[in-house]
């Protein structure tokens, strides 16, 4: 499993990812990972926190 693997499994259990530097590829599996998240929760406020996604 790598690190983006990980960070998705961690969203989809609902835990803090564990950190690590992602390249620009990563940082877009990352994103697409966390719209989908958002997704499925089905709700419009469904967004993840501001600051959480700075800090990737």
């Amino acid at each position: 499993m790598n690190d983006v693997d990980r960070f998705a499994d961690s969203l989809l259990g609902q835990r803090t990812p564990e950190p690590f530097r992602p390249d620009d590829d990563q940082v877009a599996q990352m994103r697409a990972a966390i719209e989908l998240q958002a997704a499925r929760l089905g709700a419009d406020d469904a967004v993840p926190d501001a600051d959480f996604v700075a800090r990737l």
